[in-house]
């Protein structure tokens, strides 16, 4: 942008006013319009949606300087009090020079698609020689995991449980892969699956993903045509052939990005001796003690993270909030690691009724061995990766089970209650400490932060008093939004969810406590059924403020995080209460917090 302002307003500078030079200048003006809306925008602050950015940009009853009206094909209805913040620009220091403004003039929310118009103008406003552009801009979210649960379901204070409770995590055996859609190939670099952009698609450029067991990177994503009817993705490395990208796409959430300097790891002296800074696709998931998996050679290999990182590396890695959203690039983040696990990460656990759940023995063939050196150089680009997720985790006891870094199984649980891998009682990898240790731990910054995420518009608001309609891909907030010098004030109250309210998919943030109780969401619900006909309930982050008392029968896929700072007391989950983490549940809730992406759309570009 810099570059061609400088330019044109060099040659707006020079010698006698011509009349071609004129109409020269006000289309370098447009063309500059072009180039920087997207800096602008970003600047400008906006964080929202598609939805929204025509109101954002131009604000409540749009006009070009000379008064006339902007039409906006398929905009939204703005609120009387928007405000334009994406106003004209002067490139010159005279108001009769060279000037761009930039209107959004059509919004296709189902492409995720806007159009906009660039009006270069130059010379005084009764004749001033007149340019006009216009541009495709596809709006995307990175798919960020965003979201470092410690484990299935994860309590501050004392759990106790009983019933029929279920709670399972994500151990050693698991493949770092995630089955996602059916797709069909198009020819040996591009593929269409039917999600659309407007879906919110758990991938985006620079993703991983596999396809009958070759691994590829995802480097664009396009509409498919009118009418809508899905999305096409354009990868690396060419398939053999066309229908080699026909099949079972899965993500790879965590991806190892390939060698540095001929090793799997960056060279950084400034680590410890044993420390090794490895690339990585996504480290947003991830937090000091865990536990990260790769496979190479049929055996599974452990590694400790404690750091992370992104371009241009911070040293020592950090866990600041901005980690792994610079730019939204799926390109430039790393962890820091030890080789090998310790604690419960270094063991596997048993499938089979007789030991489910269970610690196997350290000389069991499935137990992860240390990673070495040499194994993570021989790592292949888009090995997958993956955490070891616990069933629970609770800073305190669990049941009877008390102690530091204390395995429980499902009988200490009580009742039939049912979970695996083992769960850890008194857990050090829990962050309790003051200033919101543990939301910054799961979602990578503060309450208010998040809040400030929440969609207020279109109407109905997602920052709710109660919850009575299917949640819907998105981040909700229930509860208080008072602050006191800026942060949230974690509040009393208590919010009772009952039969099928606890439905649909996303994040739900309650700042309270939360009684479920009824029949709960795992029978005869309204959501829709899960592929093996049972009621599917609710998928993606339950996190709880307060305390969390559950005598019903929800189902959750994904995540459950209870703070219980308010009045420490125990989280109690009686009835069937069923907790399932699940990496595709959690990536598609998160997406939501990642920065919104711009890119000009190639071809669109057409003179007026």
């Amino acid at each position: 942008m810099i570059i061609a302002t400088l330019s044109i307003t060099t040659l707006g500078s020079s010698g006698g006013v011509q009349s071609g030079k004129e109409s020269y200048q006000a289309f370098a003006s447009a063309e500059s319009g072009i180039s920087s809306f997207i800096p602008r925008v970003k600047e400008s602050g906006f964080t929202g949606t598609v939805y929204e950015i025509d109101c954002w940009v131009q604000g409540n009853n749009p006009k070009w300087s000379d008064g006339s009206n902007v039409t906006v094909d398929g905009g939204n209805t703005c609120a009387s009090t928007a405000t334009e913040n994406v106003p004209l620009m002067n490139l010159t220091s005279s108001n009769t020079g060279q000037r761009v403004e930039v209107k959004v003039v059509k919004v296709d929310v189902a492409a995720s698609r806007l159009t906009i118009m660039a009006k270069g103008q130059t010379g005084s406003s009764s004749n001033a020689a007149t340019a006009k552009i216009t541009q495709n801009v596809l709006l995307s979210k990175p798919a960020f995991l965003n979201i470092a649960a410690p484990a299935g379901l994860t309590s501050c204070p004392s759990l106790n449980t009983g019933g029929t409770s279920e709670v399972f995590g994500v151990g050693s055996e698991n493949t770092g892969l995630v089955a996602y859609t059916t797709s069909t190939g198009a020819s040996t670099t591009t593929l269409n699956i039917s999600p659309k952009l407007s879906d919110g698609l758990p991938l985006d450029q620079g993703s991983f993903i596999s396809i009958g067991g070759a691994t590829y990177r995802v480097t664009k994503l396009t509409p498919l045509a009118s009418p809508l009817v899905g999305t096409q993705l354009t990868v690396i490395p060419p398939a053999s052939t066309g229908t080699a990208l026909t099949g079972t796409l899965s993500l790879i959430p965590i991806a190892f990005r390939g060698p540095q300097g001929g090793n799997g790891y960056i060279a950084e002296p400034s680590l410890p001796t044993g420390t090794y800074r490895i690339p990585v696709s996504d480290p947003t998931s991830v937090f000091a003690g865990d536990t990260l998996y790769v496979d190479s050679g049929g055996r599974t290999y452990s590694m400790t993270v404690v750091g992370r990182a992104v371009v241009p590396a911070t040293t020592p890695a950090t866990f600041e909030p901005s980690v792994g959203f610079i730019n939204g690039d799926l390109t430039q983040g790393y962890v820091d690691v030890t080789l090998g696990a310790s604690g419960a990460g270094a063991f596997a656990y048993g499938t089979s009724t007789s030991n489910f759940g269970q610690q196997l023995p350290s000389t069991d063939s499935r137990t992860p061995l240390p990673l070495t050196v040499s194994v993570l150089n021989s790592l292949p680009v888009g090995a997958p990766m993956r955490r070891y997720i616990p069933s629970v985790m609770s800073a305190g006891s669990i049941n009877s089970v008390s102690g530091t870094n204390r395995l429980a199984i499902g009988s200490d649980f009580g009742g039939a209650s049912r979970v695996s891998p083992a769960a850890i009682a008194g857990s050090t990898a829990v962050n309790c400490g003051v200033n919101e240790a543990l939301f910054k731990q799961v979602f990578n910054r503060t309450k208010a932060d998040f809040l400030s995420l929440v969609p207020t518009t279109p109407s109905p608001s997602n920052v709710l008093t109660s919850v009575s309609r299917p949640l819907d891909k998105n981040i909700y907030w229930l509860g208080s939004t008072a602050k006191s010098n800026g942060s949230i004030i974690v509040s009393n109250s208590t919010y009772s969810l009952n039969s099928n309210d606890l439905c649909g998919q996303g994040i739900l943030v309650v700042n309270g406590n939360l009684d479920l109780g009824g029949t709960g969401n795992r029978n005869g619900n309204t959501c829709g059924s899960s592929s093996d006909g049972s009621p599917d309930g609710f998928n993606g982050i339950l996190y709880v403020m307060g305390n969390l008392k559950s005598q019903g029968n929800p189902n959750i896929k994904g995540a459950v995080i209870v703070e219980g700072n308010v009045n420490v007391q125990a989280t109690t989950t009686n009835g069937g209460m069923r907790i399932n983490y699940s990496p595709l549940a959690v990536l598609s809730a998160a997406r939501n917090l990642s920065p919104l992406n711009f890119t000009l759309e190639s071809g669109s570009w057409n003179q007026q």
